[in-house]
């Protein structure tokens, strides 16, 4: 598997997490926008703003962050369909993340793309 960027890569080759993040790389790969959003997550953290993009290319990630998104509040509101008590109050949870997450992303795109008309 080729190396990931961004702040996890930054560790040294020698460090057994280094191992142990390989091996659960192999178990769960991450989709381009999940790990995207992993970066941007720890750089807002630290407050630091979103990694440079290119407009064209930051509507292209938005575009499949928000497509990525919206599918996986879909497989949840199937599986609220059938949750009750504490497990509907988690998932409730979890689907207020996601609208949070498109709604943001809808942002960041509606930017990009204003970007383009001015280039």
């Amino acid at each position: 598997m080729p190396a990931r960027g961004g702040v996890l890569s930054n560790m040294p080759l020698d460090d057994p997490r280094e191992k142990y993040l390989e091996e659960f790389r192999k178990q769960y790969p991450l989709r381009d926008a999940e790990s995207e959003m992993i970066d941007d997550e720890i750089r807002k953290k630290h407050n630091l703003p979103p990694l440079a993009r290119t407009a064209k290319q930051g509507v292209k990630d938005m575009q499949a962050r928000i497509e990525m998104v919206k599918g996986d509040k879909a497989k949840l509101l199937d599986a609220m369909d059938g949750a009750a008590g504490h497990r509907l109050a988690d998932l409730t949870k979890t689907l207020n993340e996601y609208n949070q997450e498109i709604a943001e992303a809808e942002a960041r795109l509606t930017e990009y793309k204003a970007q383009q008309g001015l280039n």
